[in-house]
């Protein structure tokens, strides 16, 4: 298992890996050379021994997608965050939604650390828009800075140049498969040189009861299964 990967978006500031975490974890490996590159609600206290590092990159981005957004590694619409705890969130006790489905959760690797470089914008766009320029600029700074996995979140098979050098450098590099199907042909970055990961889905319902406006109340599931 890793000791520290890096997740291609926005930092989290939940308790999965939020400024409490510090102990237990001490300083980064040896080897680590990143930055914590503050901004908007992001100060150095947000490096935290979880989070060891974190850019940001807006060089070749509409200014149209900056309105709203924090100019900072933190995200305004959550994705980085999902994405991160997925991947490497500390184990949460008593978590629930709700009241429904009462436990504990943690990422894949909960004991990981996490590094941010965050190169998709958009708060209001129903898909982030993510600078194929920046992401390449990001994965650069990632090989340099000292990473052992790469997980990228995003559609498409975009810079594959730039993660083909990151696995020649021994970085193991993992993307999103997308979100589309069960139809034939959905499948999104799918070199050679990837692992590829798809989404998935839980047999885990949710019952919730729905009062109408007769006092009728129907039982349904808070989510649909995909």
């Amino acid at each position: 298992m890793p000791k520290w990967g890096l997740t291609l978006s926005s930092a989290s500031l939940t308790q999965a890996f939020g400024q409490n975490h510090r102990a237990g974890y001490g300083p980064p490996p040896s080897k680590w050379k990143g930055i914590c590159q503050i901004g908007d609600s992001f100060g150095p206290e947000k490096c935290n021994g979880k989070i060891i590092g974190a850019r940001w990159y807006t060089a070749d981005v509409d200014k149209a997608l900056l309105n709203g957004e924090f100019l900072s590694p933190r995200d305004a619409n959550d994705h980085g965050t999902h994405t991160a705890s997925t991947a490497a969130g500390n184990l949460v006790h008593n978590v629930s939604l709700h009241g429904l489905a009462a436990g504990d959760e943690r990422g894949g690797a909960p004991r990981a650390r996490i590094a941010v470089y965050k190169v998709c914008w958009g708060i209001r766009s129903v898909r982030l828009i993510c600078s194929e320029a920046a992401a390449a600029k990001a994965i650069d700074d990632a090989i340099h800075d000292g990473v052992d996995v790469l997980s990228i979140s995003m559609y498409g098979p975009l810079f594959l140049p730039a993660s083909l050098l990151a696995v020649a450098k021994g970085v193991s590099v993992v993307y999103s498969v997308g979100n589309e199907g069960p139809s034939a042909e959905t499948v999104q970055n799918m070199a050679p040189w990837l692992l590829t990961v798809a989404a998935a889905t839980i047999d885990q319902l949710f019952p919730t009861t729905k009062t109408l406006g007769s006092g009728q109340k129907l039982v349904d599931n808070l989510y649909s299964r995909m």
